[in-house]
């Protein structure tokens, strides 16, 4: 099977300014779409919030559910269908770390009971501090990092022939990111 003919031939060389003017659009558009949203728009598991997994045994509007989270206070919550739209379950997000502990899901199940008329079976609720969310954006963050530079330090050695220049740049980046950590000088 063959996707290419032999035949074929495509100036790819030729075309090179045109790739690089649309990749540098592109890439301009995400920095300036980053600037204009103030940075990214994080999950709860790297900005911490609490998420709240509902279900309920008939059909149930969105508005009636979030109307129902007025009431307890989590009025900027986003709520959204979660799996299959006939299981009827929901995901309530919010941006706040409630403690669990306070009897949040008892709360949550009387004040969307009496709005919406129905029986709401709560199947989890999880609390992600904002320590953890630091945390896991840090970690994130160094795992990128590692992964750029052995991707660099692989692409120079193995079509550059270069090892030991990129293995000692890699040594350098290292020690450098190890040292700013070390005295951490974001405070």
């Amino acid at each position: 099977m063959q996707f290419i003919k032999p035949d074929v031939n495509i100036n790819f060389i030729g075309r090179r300014k045109i790739a690089f003017c649309v990749s540098l659009a592109m890439i301009l558009f995400s920095i300036i779409s980053l600037i204009v949203n103030k940075g990214p728009k994080y999950g709860i598991d790297f900005a911490g919030g609490t998420l709240i997994q509902i279900k309920f045994q008939a059909p149930i509007k969105l508005d009636d559910i979030k109307t129902g989270l007025r009431s307890v206070g989590l009025d900027k919550s986003s709520v959204q269908h979660f799996g299959d739209q006939k299981a009827h379950e929901f995901l309530i997000r919010t941006d706040s770390s409630v403690l669990t502990a306070e009897g949040l899901d008892t709360e949550v199940k009387k004040a969307l009971e009496s709005e919406t008329g129905e029986t709401v079976e709560i199947q989890r609720v999880e609390m992600v501090g904002p320590q953890v969310g630091e945390d896991l954006k840090e970690k994130a963050l160094f795992a990128m990092f590692y992964a750029l530079l052995f991707i660099t330090i692989y692409i120079s050695g193995r079509f550059e022939l270069k090892w030991i220049i990129s293995g000692v740049v890699a040594a350098a980046l290292i020690g450098a990111f190890f040292f700013f950590k070390l005295f951490d000088f974001r405070s």
